[in-house]
Order: structure tokens, then sequence, then C-alpha cells
């Protein structure tokens, strides 16, 4: 046997053998390995954010997200603040309040207050002239009558005759921290008045009282004809004592009677009445001048 078919060696095999030169040439490139969607590393982007902006902290990590807190710390506080600036007219007038506690009032200009929830701000106008209706409810218009509530407006007169008044007040607010704190009223659906205003039921409470208390003192005579503007004086007086021992901060301007008439059932036969009253007055009235004219006529023919 030839020695090139001997076997070779183990050892032989495992042994190191250097690359020949057959085996130095370049290889070629490895195909990229798939590795599946890039991974999105949270603080790479930090960091990068952190890199876009000014160092203002100079700290190495973390001040860029700091500072982006502080900054929109800041715009809050900011348009926190400013929602506190208010302005008053000159003919209305600001209460302040902080921690739901009064603190002051505030008159025309531009003025600063904490805003809510430490404080709060309510500006009023204390010069308008309002209005409260009683008996009816005026139309859009405001000088037409457009409905009628005869459970406000039907009451006893003191001869025990029934009358149907229907009365506007005037008011205004003549104590505003007053009008605002001092009164819990349910308000006023007709009006628009919401809750814990004086001027809502309250006011219109204190309204048919004082009315009805004037005219069950009189006969129906004075609050049909003649007594029409002692009722109106009468009634605005007792208004303005009730209001003041409510504290309610309202002060009256006008009361103002509207129509006043007898029920409608009765209406025809007491104006018949009416009527004949007048008639009866008329006469008197044309007999009394009768005689003065005819006494000195008669005493100076006797004295010829």
């Amino acid at each position: 046997m030839s020695a090139r078919n001997e076997p070779v060696p183990y050892e032989d095999l495992m042994s190191y053998r250097p690359p020949s030169d057959r085996d130095s040439g370049p290889r070629p490139p490895r195909p990229p390995r798939d590795d599946g969607p890039e991974q999105i590393n949270l603080e790479d982007v930090i960091e990068r954010i952190r890199a876009g902006l000014p160092n203002f902290s100079g700290r190495k990590a973390g001040g860029g997200l700091g500072l982006i807190i502080l900054i929109l710390g800041l715009v809050v506080a900011a348009i926190w603040l400013g929602s506190g600036v208010y302005t008053v007219a000159p003919d209305e007038q600001g209460v302040l309040r902080t921690w739901g506690k009064f603190v002051g009032t505030s008159e025309q200009g531009l003025h600063w207050h904490w805003p809510g929830p430490v404080g709060q701000t309510n500006v009023e106008s204390v010069t308008q002239t309002r209005r409260l209706e009683v008996g009816f409810r005026g139309g859009s218009d405001g000088g037409t009558i457009a409905q009628t509530v005869p459970v406000e407006s039907l009451m006893i007169t003191g001869d025990e005759n029934i009358v149907d008044v229907q009365m506007v007040v005037q008011y205004r607010i003549d104590d505003l921290p007053a009008f605002l704190f001092n009164v819990s009223d349910p308000g006023d659906v007709d009006r628009g008045i919401g809750t814990d205003r004086p001027e809502g039921r309250t006011l219109r409470d204190v309204a048919e009282t004082a009315l009805r208390q004037v005219v069950g003192a009189r006969n129906i005579d004075d609050v049909l004809t003649t007594g029409k503007e002692q009722v109106q004086t009468e009634t605005a007086i007792i208004m303005d004592d009730l209001l003041d021992s409510y504290a309610a901060g309202i002060g009256i301007v006008n009361v103002l009677l509207q129509n006043v008439n007898p029920p409608e059932e009765v209406r025809d036969a007491f104006e018949d009445v009416v009527r004949a009253q007048e008639d009866r007055d008329r006469l008197v009235n044309l007999a009394n001048a009768y005689r003065a004219d005819q006494i000195p006529r008669a005493v100076g023919r006797a004295a010829q």
C-alpha cells in the first residue's frame, strides 16, 4: 500500500492550520439581520428633546424635561392669575370674596382679585332702576299686559269688597353686600332671577303683603278713585320698612298702581253704581251752584 492511502492521525486533524493564500482573499458581505421593527428607547427620545433645548439648568441629565415642566407651570399660573383681572363700569360695584369670606368692595375702574377657587368677584349694577310686576305679567315691550295673575291681584278692601289691583314696583340695589349675602331666596323663574337674590320671591311677597295691608285698611271707593295716590305712597313706605328689617339691600324707588277694578264677575254692576254716584254728585253740584246764584238775587230783591 502506498503512503498516500495511509490514514491521517487524529492529532493532526485537530492541530492549528494557518490560512493559506487561497483563503486570505476578501470575503463576501453578510446579509443584514432582520431583527423586526426598530425599538424606540424613551430615554433616547428624552435626551434628544433635552439636547434640542438650551441647558439653562446646567444639569447633565433631566434638565430639559424639568425645564419644560417649569415653563408649563409658569404659563398655567400666569393664565390663572390673569383671569383675576376685571372691570367695574361707572354704574356698577364689585364685591370681593376670598375663600368664601367677604373682604371688600371695588368701585369704577380696572381691578384684580384672586380668581377661583381662591377668590370670587361679583359685579352688579347699583344705579339701574329695576321693575317688579304684581298682579300681571307685561309683554315684551314692557308697556302692555300680556297675562293677568288673579292670585296676586285679587284682595279684600276695608269694607269687605273684592278689588283687582295691578301694581308696578320700581327698585334698585342700595347695599350690594347685603343684597348678595343676607337673604336666602328661591328665585323667580318668571323674571329670570336666580336663587339667593332677594329681588326674587322675597321682593314679590313683600310687595303683595304691603299692598294688601294698605288696601285692607281702606274702602273700595278710595282704592278705585280718590285714594290711589295715598295707596301708592303707603305701600312704598311699608315695603321699605320690611326690606330694611330683612337687611335685603334693596331700596324702593316708586310704586305705581296700574289697573284698579272690581272683579270681572261684578264689574258691570259696579260701574253702574259708580256712574250713578257720579250723576248724583253732578246733580248736587248743579243744585249748589243754582242756590249760590239765586239766594243773593232774592236777598237783593227783598232789600228793594
